[in-house]
């Protein structure tokens, strides 16, 4: 028999609910760290010095993903309907808390774990063309948002500009295409 062990990790803005489970579904810990650099930063260790096999999230993505992927820990994400499906298989009270959920994915790693996606960190390249791809999109804005700017009074062009339909971002005071496209990241924001 290995002693092979299981993390669940119910993620949150502020604490992260942590269980860890034997091979045998036995809890070994139940902690909770808090949502900064510190708090991450005990999570991987405390799960490192567990030996952990898999760690097991509703997220595939985030701060916490890449600090547990950095230390070489395995990562496999899980659906939260995935989650919410499997809680009456170990509770008949069915109630939510962020511990029994983190129980509920240490399990879900310990017996289903080759059935999740395992997260692989980014590359390098991989991270430069995706924020390089987002800086490209950044500056082209639609076509039909500068005509519309281009069309409207001096005075409101940038009002009429933010109303059109399904638009989301707040132009700034630019009224005409040449000064939009000369502008940079942060005048933007």
């Amino acid at each position: 028999m290995s002693d092979a062990r299981f993390a669940g990790v119910d993620w949150a803005s502020e604490k992260h609910a942590v269980c860890v489970v034997d091979e045998q579904g036995r809890i070994v810990e139940g902690r909770r760290y808090r949502h900064n650099e510190p708090g991450i930063r005990a999570l991987c260790a405390r799960l490192l010095r567990l030996q952990v096999a898999v760690v097991a999230l509703e997220r595939p993505d985030g701060l916490l993903i890449e600090r547990l992927l950095d230390a070489g820990l395995t990562v496999i994400a899980v659906h939260p309907n995935q989650v919410k499906a499997m809680r009456p298989r170990y509770s008949v009270a069915g109630g939510k808390s962020d511990s029994f959920d983190s129980f509920v994915l240490a399990e879900l790693a310990r017996t289903d774990s080759h059935r999740f996606r395992v997260l692989v960190p980014d590359s390098d390249r991989t991270k430069g063309g995706y924020r390089g791809s987002l800086t490209k999109t950044w500056f082209r804005p639609p076509r039909r948002l500068i005509a519309r700017c281009d069309d409207a009074p001096a005075s409101r062009g940038h009002r009429a500009a933010a109303r059109l339909p399904g638009t989301q971002i707040m132009w700034p005071s630019w009224r005409r295409r040449s000064q939009l496209h000369r502008a940079s990241r942060p005048e933007m924001t």
